[in-house]
């Protein structure tokens, strides 16, 4: 084994044990934990590595953000769970690492959520009436990624994330400034070798039968 490999081996190993201490701290659920394992121990590239390293990094500053030490709860594992729990005050976030997810807008009724996508595939789907009229706060991390969210007419979208090497891009269609009466999503935080998407959602067509 050659000293660079030594050197990768070395690194990978102090990643899982931080990866460990983040579980353990309430900081990701245990599907995402054993996907990231898994692929820190199959990396060989020193540039990937350092960018598991990087994303490490975002998810331990998350972590201090959000008071879920204390609340003997770890975040909602299922794509269509609510991510309110009842009596708890705290951020709500979901994760999507190294899979593919699709929330439903009864996950999504929190004035406030954060919405990490890493290595995987987001999809925030809001339907026609689904969302109370109001302003909704999305921070919408994004890492070598992509986040869509579809919106209906009636749902304004104003953008206030910054992509790093990323792209964000808002649908032809979408509301993009504010009208009373109607809901209003505000979509913050950061895209970096990823993309989040805004897109007008494709309403099913009716069948009529006569």
């Amino acid at each position: 084994m050659t000293a660079g490999e030594l050197a990768i081996d070395s690194r990978k190993t102090t990643d899982i044990t931080k990866l460990s201490d983040l579980y353990a701290k309430n900081a990701l659920p245990i599907e995402e934990y054993e996907r990231l394992v898994e692929y820190i121990n199959k990396i060989e590239s020193p540039r990937e590595l350092s960018l598991v390293e990087k994303m490490l990094g975002e998810i331990e500053a998350d972590a201090f953000t959000r008071p879920y030490e204390n609340t003997g709860l770890r975040q909602p594992a299922s794509a269509d769970t609510d991510s309110v729990i009842a009596g708890k005050s705290f951020k709500p976030t979901a994760w999507t690492i190294l899979s593919s997810r699709r929330f439903k807008a009864a996950s999504l009724m929190q004035k406030t959520a954060t919405h990490v996508t890493i290595l995987g595939d987001m999809r925030l789907d809001i339907g026609e009436g689904e969302l109370p009229p109001g302003r909704y706060v999305y921070d919408t991390i994004t890492i070598l990624g992509d986040t869509q969210i579809s919106v209906p007419p009636d749902v304004a979208v104003i953008i206030q994330a910054t992509p790093i090497l990323g792209d964000i891009s808002i649908g032809k269609g979408v509301r993009t400034e504010h009208s009373p009466g109607c809901p209003e999503i505000v979509i913050t935080g950061a895209t970096l070798l990823g993309s989040i998407n805004v897109r007008l959602r494709k309403e099913p067509k009716r069948r009529f039968f006569g």
